[in-house]
């Protein structure tokens, strides 16, 4: 996403809905996509500068720009859902944005609908991937994803309507 976004700001246009600290450090030093290989070792690094991403505090400051959003990924815990489903509401694009669930477990996609009802446009997405926010005190946020023998994937289908 970073890359294409990077590449052709038509093609793809991200903005980061973040809070407190992570918020002002994305937005004074922007982000940094870190791989390490099995053993910990950095192989590769992609920096995204503050002018090639847009954080913000919420997806109402989002829709207060005027932009909308066609896909909202939900990047948060499950207990988040509910929550980070309302305020994703507010900068959908209307009758043709979706909400995608990326967490562990059945419940995220009935959190959704439990949140926003049942005419959201949802995708269900399963992440398979080993990441984590790497915890550093000054630069660019960093996000670290674990490489191995089998590919980060985000796989994402329609739920059952029934």
């Amino acid at each position: 996403l970073a890359s294409a976004s990077q590449t052709n700001s038509q093609l793809a246009r991200i903005s980061f809905v973040a809070r407190g600290s992570a918020l002002k450090r994305l937005q004074e030093n922007g982000l940094r996509f870190v791989v390490k290989d099995p053993s910990g070792k950095v192989s590769q690094t992609h920096n995204v500068a503050p002018s090639q991403m847009n954080p913000v505090p919420s997806c109402a400051a989002i829709a207060e720009s005027g932009d909308r959003a066609d896909y909202v990924i939900l990047g948060v815990k499950t207990w988040q859902v509910g929550d980070a489903a309302k305020d994703a509401m507010l900068c959908l694009r209307d009758g043709s944005g979706c909400i995608v669930t990326t967490q562990n477990g059945v419940s995220a996609p009935l959190d959704v609908k439990s949140a926003c009802g049942n005419d959201v446009g949802l995708l269900t997405g399963v992440a398979k991937i080993i990441a984590y926010r790497e915890e550093t005190t000054d630069g660019p946020l960093a996000a670290c994803r674990m490489a191995g023998e089998v590919p980060s994937t985000l796989i994402v289908g329609e739920t059952d309507s029934a």
